[in-house]
């Protein structure tokens, strides 16, 4: 492979897109595939490369820009072209063979493939499962995998209104595809079967089966059949082994009596299988998250809450110490007012409730010690959508209970940061806890200014007029209701690409843009989907993202480019701020 059978693009702050093509092509997914393998036995790996994540046509490096520079990720990439032959591993790819019950209680939009294809249900199966096909990539969902090789007599519409859920297992066909559905999950595809073999198992290990580059093979079963799956052993795939959970001492713990709008278990989030079509998650507001834990005296990366509008309600089983940080919000503690950003001690037995934030949007909880639940492929963060993390995988809701773990060691001595330590500051003295909060604040005080959200250039901004980016870039845009942790849709002046805003499916890094058919502004957030199909015409810095997590419905936002010395800096800048707010809670 030479230099000219790719192309580096700039994919945001901690990101490259490497693409090899515009089309999807066995032959490119096979260089694509030894690319990735070439790249992650390298040295450079093992300190400062984040995740590789291929696509059909391109592959996303992520990196941490502090560990490792911009300019080496490049050289890193075109060594490997350089060296790398124009051929995949030399293992023959692995083949599972799925089975699939096809019968009308599985099937049900069998009746519309058959009607759109005048094939009848018998030659549906045939077809469908006559076919060996290749996995280009994964993304959307855990373990979802794109396909490649089905039948062009089969190729049906999407459903006109997609399904709020499908479940696990499901078959199905949309346009020129076919795939699994891995969890329950909404979607528009036409569903002809169901197999009863879990993709996606998070007690498992491997938690997901496929990779890019195995291949399928579908074989139809019974329904009686499908019922004794796990029975017998008669298909190839391998089912795996329970997976091995870390426990810690758990100290004290919390009964929710009230869980608020949305509250949810957050750390940093899960990174290295963006690649298996498992999103990130993680604090929508690094900031604020991280602050409340540096004040609890906790490691970072410890899991806390996240609360999205109005807190919980919740009773201390055990002693224990918390703090609250991030959007303003009213709480009281046995009928007395808790202050923001101050570590509190709760006795036993105490009652805190959390009302609606005055401005902004999420809070966050962090309690001395840690919230104890689960590791799910490394992070304790909740995804939702996936069910995965967290407590259950869902937010939290009444009579659910919560451990919390041990002080770690080194935490032991810190003492609790009340009103009256922090009261040894005056209020000009720039390196007391308060100022430096104020500092690091993500919260927009008061409307009437827009906020201003600094960007780099998205992978696909050639894609835009000259006119388009400047529509983009001159325009304010309004934060709609239907945000949520996936992303923030925003309000405002279509932005237009003459040839449409669909791309072939590549990596979403965190804060990418991206354009709809409809020509509105996404901006895509914790939980986003890994790959996606909409142009990216910009990806805002890692800095600003605390402050679209904080926008409410209603704020108004402009978007501005700048440089990545720039971004590095802004991103430099809070780290140190960070820093210097652990060294004055500590010297307390």
């Amino acid at each position: 492979m030479n230099r000219q059978c790719f192309e580096i693009i700039e994919s945001g702050q901690n990101a490259v897109l490497i693409r090899f093509g515009n089309i999807i092509d066995e032959k490119i997914n096979s260089r694509i595939r030894s690319f990735c393998a070439a790249l992650s036995q390298t040295d450079a790996c093992r300190a400062g490369l984040i995740e590789i994540v291929p696509a059909y046509c391109t592959v996303t490096i992520y990196f941490d820009p502090f560990v490792l520079p911009r300019g080496r990720v490049i050289d890193i990439i075109m060594d490997t072209g350089e060296c790398q032959r124009e051929k995949t591993p030399g293992q023959k790819p692995f083949v599972h063979t799925i089975p699939v019950c096809y019968d009308n209680d599985f099937a049900p939009d069998m009746q519309n493939v058959a009607e759109h294809t005048h094939l009848t249900a018998d030659e549906i199966v045939k077809i469908h499962s006559g076919t060996t096909y290749l996995i280009y990539m994964l993304g959307f969902l855990p373990g979802f995998a794109y396909l490649g090789g089905m039948d062009s007599r089969l190729v049906t519409p999407r459903l006109k209104t997609p399904r709020v859920k499908i479940p696990a297992g499901s078959v199905a066909i949309g346009g020129e595809q076919t795939g699994i559905y891995p969890v329950d999950s909404p979607g528009g595809w036409q569903i002809i079967g169901r197999t009863p073999v879990k993709v996606f198992d998070p007690e498992r290990n491997p938690q997901i089966l496929f990779k890019a580059g195995d291949r399928i093979k579908f074989e139809p079963v019974t329904q009686k059949e499908f019922e004794q799956y796990g029975t017998e052993k008669k298909f190839t795939f391998t089912t795996g082994q329970p997976s091995e959970r870390k426990s810690r001492p758990v100290q004290s713990g919390i009964k929710v009596i009230s869980g608020g709008l949305m509250t949810t278990v957050q750390d940093f989030g899960r990174t290295g299988f963006q690649k298996d079509g498992v999103g990130v998650s993680g604090a929508m507001d690094r900031i604020s998250y991280a602050a409340a834990n540096i004040i609890a005296g906790n490691e970072p990366g410890t899991a806390a809450l996240e609360m999205t509008i109005s807190g919980p309600e919740l009773k201390f089983n055990l002693p224990a110490d918390f703090v609250i940080a991030g959007a303003p919000v009213t709480a009281v503690l046995d009928g007395r007012s808790v202050p923001m950003n101050t570590r509190i001690h709760a006795g036993e037995g105490s009652i805190l409730q959390t009302g609606f934030v005055s401005a902004g949007v999420r809070s966050y909880i962090a309690f001395t010690g840690g919230i104890l639940v689960p590791e799910i492929l490394g992070s304790r963060s909740t995804n939702s959508k996936c069910r995965i993390g967290g407590f259950c995988g869902r937010s939290l809701s009444e009579g659910d209970e919560l451990a919390i773990g041990c002080v770690p060691e080194q935490f032991l001595c810190r003492p609790h940061a009340d009103e009256s330590l922090l009261c040894r500051f005056s209020e000009d003295d720039q390196y007391s806890p308060s100022a430096i909060l104020k500092r690091l604040s993500t919260v927009q005080p008061e409307r009437g200014t827009p906020l201003k959200l600094r960007v780099l250039p998205g992978p696909q901004k050639d894609m835009f007029s000259e006119n388009a980016v400047n529509v983009f870039t001159t325009s304010t845009f309004t934060v709609t209701a239907d945000s949520d942790r996936m992303g923030c849709r925003l309000s405002g002046p279509q932005i237009v690409s003459a040839g449409g805003t669909d791309i072939i499916s590549d990596s979403i890094p965190a804060g990418a843009v991206q354009i709809t058919s409809s020509g509105n502004p996404v901006v895509m957030t914790a939980d986003r989907q890994t790959t996606g199909g909409y142009a990216k015409i910009a990806v805002i810095i890692a800095a600003d993202m605390p402050l679209i997590a904080q926008a409410a419905p209603g704020t108004e936002v402009i978007f501005e480019f700048v440089t990545q010395k720039e971004a590095d800096a802004a991103l430099r800048t809070q780290e140190i701020l960070l820093t210097e707010l652990d060294e004055t809670v500590t010297d307390l």
